[in-house]
């Protein structure tokens, strides 16, 4: 094999070498069966969840609750201020623009006194 053509990462040898082997015998791809040695190295590795890693996915739960309970706390108190600022809001009497431009013209008409004086 030359350098360019060396396996990356970590990969089984039997399936490796069986590959090599059909690479230099140019197989046809129909006559090919690798299922043995996928099962083979299926039935080698560990099973998913071991007991220790379940431990831990208990424990990742256990601490994301007090996480969900200040987050339901945060949306209670944003859900009541809402609330509030909408009550509040409509509390606020209505007001003429004629209203608001005679109280401006009294305010404009203090300073000039003021800076007259």
């Amino acid at each position: 094999m030359k350098d360019n053509d060396k396996p990356m990462g970590n990969k089984n040898p039997t399936i490796q070498s069986m590959l090599e082997h059909l690479a230099k015998e140019t197989i046809l791809p129909e006559k090919v069966d690798l299922w043995t040695a996928v099962r083979a190295d299926l039935a080698a590795s560990k099973p998913p969840l071991q007991p220790k890693e379940l431990s831990m996915n208990k424990r990742f739960i256990f601490t994301a609750l007090p996480l969900r309970f200040a987050s339901g706390i945060i949306m209670a108190a944003v859900l009541v201020l809402s609330v509030v600022i909408v009550f509040t809001a409509n509390s606020v009497t209505a007001v003429s623009a004629k209203e608001v431009l005679y109280k401006c013209m009294l305010l404009m008409d203090r300073m000039y006194t003021i800076q007259i004086a």
